[in-house]
């Protein structure tokens, strides 16, 4: 999922919830059902929610001008796995992500069913219910914290594939596809290597990084690649997989039909952000992944 965070320095806790809960036609899915869920929060009508968030502001112990009141932290899904995403697994990646931020978070959660665009808006405050400490995380927390949602999600519900937006790439992808047990002598373990390293890509660039991190390096003729080398022996890719210029193309469809459906999505959510900018209903983006 795409993770997105605003934040706001001014209490305007009734005046985002009447936004988020204004339009029945966002909030109401295919099947006519809405998700709410609400994190130490008792009250049932805008009005009283906003007040336990003022009341929980006031037990803040260090006060500053310019403190942050509250987040808004948006969970975005790509358009391909509309059908696939229920109510039941959106509750629980919802509730999953407030309990990894913090059990003791005060939050409401909202989700928006538009129609290119699948989102989950949280409102949440900054500092724990009742001890005033803060709830902020680093900029390396928030990192890890984006890596062990992705690897919930995978683990749970692998069929939402197109909402991966592969938080942690970078790191550790030798052990991701095997390294320990990866036996260089013998051409079936490089056939199970590329075809793991095509499974796991969204493009070409991507595949050829997956290769590099195992020592397994694309040599080229002309423009072209024509195969890889590992321990000083090379192998012809279309000998080792004969459909492999196929499985290429394929990458390459793939990467274009997530750009066209992650601008699509991306100016969708812009496009609410910008009405709540407009509305002053936040400052800043705090994060943006």
């Amino acid at each position: 999922m795409i993770i997105k965070v605003l934040t706001s320095k001014t209490p305007r806790y009734f005046q985002i919830l009447e936004y988020l809960n204004k339009n029945e036609e966002k909030t109401y899915n295919a099947q006519n059902q809405i998700f709410i869920y609400k994190q130490n929060l008792v009250g049932n009508s805008n009005k009283h929610i906003a007040r336990e968030f003022m009341l929980n502001e006031n037990n803040r112990i260090y006060k500053k001008s310019n403190n942050i009141k509250f987040s808004q932290e948006i969970l975005a899904f790509s358009d391909l796995d509309h059908d696939k995403l229920t109510i039941p697994i959106i509750e629980d990646l919802t509730k999953y992500y407030l309990r990894q931020r913090s059990p003791y978070m005060q939050a409401y959660a909202i989700a928006h069913f538009n129609n290119n665009s699948y989102h989950v808006h949280i409102i949440a405050s900054p500092i724990e219910l009742h001890t005033g400490l803060n709830l902020r995380m680093t900029k390396s927390q928030f990192a890890e914290f984006k890596v062990s949602m992705q690897s919930y999600q995978q683990e749970r519900y692998p069929e939402l594939s197109q909402s991966l937006v592969r938080h942690g790439l970078g790191q550790d992808k030798g052990a991701e596809l095997g390294k320990a047990t990866f036996k260089p002598s013998k051409k079936n373990a490089i056939i199970e290597i590329i075809n793991q390293c095509l499974q796991k890509s969204n493009n070409q660039t991507q595949f050829y990084e997956l290769l590099k991190e195992l020592d397994i390096l694309p040599y080229q003729r002309g423009n072209n690649i024509q195969g890889v080398i590992h321990n000083n022996r090379k192998y012809r890719l279309s000998t080792l997989i004969p459909d492999f210029n196929q499985q290429l193309e394929q990458l390459s469809l793939k990467q274009e039909n997530m750009n066209e459906l992650s601008e699509i999505r991306n100016e969708s959510i812009d496009r609410e952000i910008q009405d709540m900018r407009n509305k002053d209903l936040f400052d800043i983006d705090l994060e943006d992944v």
